[in-house]
C-alpha cells in the first residue's frame, strides 16, 4: 500500500512538472513570437521615421515646402496633400480655399527638396496657371509616399502612421467637413525640378 501511495504521488508530481514546463514553453515561445512582430514592426518603420516634409512662411506670398528623406534608400510615389488658401486682394472678393495636391517624383536618397511657390503651377482642365502673387496659408497637409519595399505610409500632424491609418483619419476629417462650403480640388504640379541638397548626418542612418 505504501509502495502504491508513493508511486501515485510520484506520478502526480511528474505530471505537475510536465505541466508547468509546458506552460513556461508554450509562454516563451509567445513572447518570442511577440518579440519577433515587434521587430518586424521596428524594421518595417525604420525607413519611414526618416522621411518627413513641413511647410515655410505661411501667411506669406513666399510659401516654401521642404520634402526630406533621410535614408539611405530611395522612397517612391511621394505626394503631398493640403488646403491652400490664398488671400484676396480685393477686400470686396473672398478668399480662395483650394484642395490641392502635389505629385512629386522619386526621392533619392540622403536629399532634402525645397520647393517654392513661385515653381508651382495649377492644372484645371489641362491648362495651366500661376499661383496667385498674394499671401498663401496652408492647412490640414499630410503626406504620402512608399518605402523601398513598397509599403504604404503617411505622415500627418507631425505623426508617421501606416496608409491604413492615414485613410481613417482623412475620411473623419471629410465627415467633419460636411456641412462646410465644398474647396475646389486642383492638381498643382512643378513647372522645374525641386532645389536639392544632401540632407544632414544622413550618413550615420546608412549605417
Amino acid at each position: 500500500m505504501a509502495g502504491t501511495a508513493l508511486a501515485a504521488i510520484a506520478a502526480i508530481g511528474g505530471l505537475w512538472a510536465q505541466a508547468v514546463a509546458s506552460y513556461w514553453t508554450q509562454q516563451t515561445a509567445k513572447d518570442q513570437l511577440e518579440q519577433s512582430r515587434e521587430d518586424s514592426e521596428r524594421e518595417a518603420r525604420s525607413q519611414a521615421t526618416q522621411v518627413s516634409f513641413w511647410f515655410e512662411g505661411q501667411g506669406t506670398k513666399s510659401l516654401v515646402l521642404h520634402v526630406m528623406n533621410r535614408s539611405s534608400d530611395p522612397v517612391g510615389r511621394p505626394r503631398v496633400t493640403f488646403r491652400l488658401r490664398i488671400f484676396s486682394d480685393d477686400e470686396y472678393k473672398p478668399d480662395t480655399m483650394t484642395d490641392a495636391v502635389i505629385f512629386l517624383d522619386a526621392l533619392p536618397p540622403c536629399t532634402l527638396q525645397t520647393i517654392e511657390s513661385g515653381q508651382l503651377r495649377t492644372r484645371t482642365n489641362g491648362k495651366l496657371a500661376k499661383l496667385p502673387s498674394r499671401f498663401l496659408w496652408v492647412s490640414d497637409p499630410y503626406f504620402q509616399f512608399a518605402d523601398s519595399g513598397g509599403r504604404l505610409w503617411g505622415r500627418i500632424n507631425d505623426h508617421l502612421v501606416s496608409n491604413e491609418e492615414l485613410a481613417k483619419s482623412v475620411n473623419s476629417r471629410n465627415k467633419a467637413d460636411k456641412g462646410v462650403p465644398i474647396y475646389k480640388r486642383v492638381e498643382v504640379i512643378l513647372e522645374e525640378e525641386p532645389k536639392r541638397s544632401s540632407t544632414p548626418n544622413c550618413e550615420d542612418n546608412a549605417k
